[in-house]
């Protein structure tokens, strides 16, 4: 191999000079590298087949199948097929958490508050004034298909002073 190229690698500058005899010179060239693997050395063509043999002491079972067995096999035994079952469920479910968008919403909010205050008066009734405040509010909520939101609310408040 180092033969076919020494003669290149000598006269690289003389073959530059002459176009005619480089383009030449570069076909034999590439048509030797790419001849090479078929008539030099084998060692690029080779392949080693290895044979699965059973180890000693365990079974080997065969089973011949038909078309149309083999094919049902593969089909069963196929994970993106498996996987595909279950988009229809997803979907559905898709599906049914769009929906509960325009479900109605129950609320309750409930509040306490107290104060104590000095009377600055003595018409107030008492030297300290102690008011008392209760509320709740409740109510329903939500939304239609078209977009729209509806309430209907319940508001309650109790207010006790001394």
């Amino acid at each position: 191999m180092n033969n076919r190229f020494s003669f290149f690698a000598k006269n690289l500058r003389c073959l530059i000079k002459t176009p005619v005899l480089f383009a030449k010179i570069f076909i034999g060239i590439f048509v030797t590298m790419l001849t090479f693997p078929i008539t030099g050395s084998n060692s690029f063509c080779e392949e080693e087949v290895v044979q699965n043999q059973p180890e000693p002491g365990i079974a080997v079972l065969e089973k011949k199948l038909s078309i149309k067995e083999a094919i049902t096999l593969a089909l069963e035994n196929n994970l993106d097929i498996l996987v595909e079952k279950f988009n229809p469920k997803i979907s559905d479910e898709n599906v049914t958490i769009e929906k509960a968008r325009f479900d109605p919403s129950f609320y309750i909010n409930l509040a306490t508050d107290k104060s104590i205050r000095p009377s600055g008066t003595s018409l107030a009734g008492a030297n300290v004034v102690v008011n008392r405040n209760n509320s709740w509010d409740t109510g329903l909520k939500g939304r239609i298909i078209s977009g729209e939101n509806y309430s209907l609310d319940f508001t309650n408040k109790r207010t006790r002073t001394n």
